[in-house]
């Protein structure tokens, strides 16, 4: 236990070990505590040496060493999957849980078990065992501790992935108040892996309550523990875009740049803040960027069926308001530089959406225009 903080004291552990198994011989006792110091210091070989060997003797398992056997070899497998099969890590687990049916983590290895196969009642019923029998145990250690938080962690995400918002707050906000307490009294460090809990309850706010500010909170409350990905960036932005608090936002769109999936929405997400920002001349070059990706997707399909074709409807929407923004943009350009190029441009553009419009956006059955009116009119 000492080598959690201090990894010299390992190689105390296995020679106080090695000493016993010389005077006392081969004991059950210290076979297993031996393989908890192999998984402890990561020696797959001799693990898997032991592993060997206690399949072929007749020995009572211990459960708790079995428990944790389950898990290393599941890190090992999410660490490096084409090196390491999941192969019998299970029937390890199911072991474990008959001679040790009271021990927690061996319920928290099978709910990420049971994650990795889509089991999600199995998984959930794992999780509420190994939350309940997390409490029994208080106080808990570090190791402990990490995992009563992801399993509760977990329990939030999968009531969020199912849309019970309420039960969901419930699980997040515990996790985030354990995690806290957890920090401050220096049992655990900030970690993203639980950072991610201000992600999800930000994406309750976010999403479902319309609560953006709150939600911009959770979200920056993440990254101050290290958790960020991309598309939380871009909602930083859209948070701080609909408060008109334009710089924050193109900092945070900028920062969503790169693996981000959806970089039609940010270009144009990026392109509508520099106009707000009144930054025409960069607005353009977003829009024109932007046109350009949008046209060669619409040259690229033969027939446009955007009556039987979502897809298709959402690139030709899309089209109508860049033309428009870009129309808009180029107006004010030219009003600002006195460029009659670019006001010449920008009536075209402001043309070219109203011709979308007029030629594709028409009730299906009745073939009259749409009842939206033209865009560049609304700006």
């Amino acid at each position: 236990r000492w080598g959690d903080q201090d990894y010299a004291k390992y190689e105390n552990a296995r020679r106080s070990y090695s000493l016993m198994l010389e005077r006392e011989g081969v004991q059950q006792v210290l076979l297993f505590r031996m393989l908890r110091y192999f998984i402890r210091t990561d020696n797959m070989e001799e693990i898997e040496r032991m592993r060997t060997y206690l399949g072929m003797v007749e020995m009572e398992i211990d459960g708790e060493a079995y428990a944790e056997l389950g898990g290393y070899l599941l890190d090992k497998h999410l660490a490096e999957p084409l090196r390491y099969n999941l192969d019998g890590v299970s029937q390890v687990l199911l072991d474990a849980l008959d001679a040790a049916p009271e021990y927690p983590p061996v319920y928290y290895h099978l709910a990420r078990i049971y994650r990795l196969s889509m089991s999600i009642g199995p998984e959930n019923r794992s999780l509420d065992a190994a939350i309940q029998l997390f409490e029994k145990k208080r106080p808990l250690g570090r190791r402990d501790m990490e995992m009563l938080l992801d399993a509760v962690i977990r329990r939030g995400e999968n009531f969020a992935d199912q849309e019970q918002d309420l039960d969901a707050l419930r699980y997040l906000t515990r996790a985030k108040t354990e995690y806290e307490n957890a920090v401050d009294r220096m049992l655990i460090e900030s970690d993203p892996k639980y950072g991610r809990v201000y992600d999800r309850i930000g994406d309750i706010y976010y999403y479902r309550g319309s609560e953006y500010e709150d939600a911009l909170q959770m979200y920056l409350k993440a990254k101050q523990n290290g958790y960020s990905t991309r598309e939380m960036d871009y909602k930083i932005g859209v948070v701080h875009y609909r408060a008109q608090r334009y710089d924050d936002a193109l900092q945070a769109f900028t920062d969503s740049r790169g693996a981000f999936s959806q970089e039609r929405n940010l270009d144009y997400a990026i392109a509508n803040t520099l106009f707000r920002r009144r930054s025409y001349s960069a607005a353009v070059g977003y829009y024109q960027r932007l046109l350009r990706d949008l046209m060669a997707e619409r040259n690229a399909i033969p027939n446009l069926l955007i009556n039987e074709n979502p897809r298709h409807l959402a690139l030709v929407e899309y089209l109508r308001r860049t033309y428009n923004n870009l129309g808009v943009a180029l107006l004010r350009e030219a009003r600002t530089s006195g460029n009659r190029e670019n006001w010449t441009r920008g009536m075209a553009s402001l043309a070219q959406s109203a011709e979308i419009s007029e030629n594709y956006l028409r009730e299906p059955e009745t073939a009259e225009r749409a009842a939206t009116v033209n865009l560049g009119y609304l700006m």
